[in-house]
């Protein structure tokens, strides 16, 4: 996976211990991390990541799309 076109890179942090419930962080390193609680709040960073992914390579090919 040397070639990153097309692909979204997110770093996530976990908090250790924090009890039954999954908490974090997640960031693309453009901004500031968002943090989140359980899975779906996880998976909703995710989604909203890899829409704005998709909105930066339609304003870099000028509105057409890939």
């Amino acid at each position: 996976m040397d070639d990153d076109e097309g692909y979204v890179r997110l770093e996530v942090a976990l908090e250790r211990g924090g009890g039954d419930t999954i908490r974090g962080t997640v960031g693309d390193g453009d901004g500031p991390r968002t943090p989140f609680t359980g899975w779906l709040e996880l998976m909703s960073r995710f989604d909203t990541a890899r829409a704005r992914g998709c909105d930066r390579d339609a304003e870099d090919s000028g509105g057409r799309g890939r």
